[in-house]
């Protein structure tokens, strides 16, 4: 089973980059303190906003590689 960070990975591709969180917070219109808190461990984040957070970063879900490869 692959296991998947995604906080890691949403910091390691802000970083790369080169996008903080209050940016990322203005391109996807969700407070910075959401952001921070989720990427803290604090708080979980919605899939819809995870959705939007991926998009941005030009991320492409796990899951859709799987649907895809199955059509």
């Amino acid at each position: 089973m692959i296991k998947i960070d995604f906080r890691e990975l949403i910091k390691r591709e802000m970083k790369k980059q080169k996008i903080n969180i209050p940016e990322m917070a203005r391109r996807i219109g969700l407070n910075a303190q959401t952001i921070y808190n989720y990427l803290a461990g604090k708080t979980e984040m919605k899939a819809t906003n995870l959705e939007k957070i991926f998009e941005k970063l030009g991320i492409i879900p796990v899951a859709s590689l799987i649907k895809t490869s199955h059509k």
